[in-house]
């Protein structure tokens, strides 16, 4: 895929996420929507239930919380990248914000996810994703 039309995908996908995500900047968006469109169709679809946000405090990690309950009808879950995500490569990048939907399709709820085999997992589907890109 050009960049040119991967550029236009990206925008195509965050006119279509409207109101599910809050970065700090035009630049974070940019690098959340050009990654999220190297990811197939039916994880952008799945990802649409998520809400994705970025917070100053430092770190190079995101942290996902599932959202259960009653209460959460709205969203899945919610994503948060520390401001330092976005200094990572773009294939980082890409690889981060794959993994962690792919918590959130694998039902991983947060704190149990930083136990070996569940970010093995994520680290599977989310490498399966990338190569379908492709």
């Amino acid at each position: 895929m050009k960049v040119k039309d991967n550029i236009e995908l990206a925008e195509r996908i965050m006119q279509s996420f409207a109101g599910n995500y809050s970065f700090i900047g035009q630049e974070q968006e940019i690098y959340f929507f050009s990654g999220l469109a190297k990811l197939p169709e039916d994880v952008i679809e799945f990802a649409k239930d998520i809400y994705f946000c970025s917070d100053p405090a430092a770190g190079f990690y995101a942290e996902t919380f599932l959202l259960t309950g009653k209460n959460s009808k709205q969203y899945k879950a919610i994503v948060n990248f520390k401001a330092n995500f976005w200094k990572l490569s773009d294939k980082k990048r890409v690889d981060g914000i794959a993994h962690e939907i792919a918590h959130v399709y694998l039902g991983h709820e947060w704190g149990e996810t930083h136990q070996g085999k569940k970010e093995i997992d994520a680290n599977n589907l989310a490498t399966e994703w990338i190569k379908q890109y492709k």
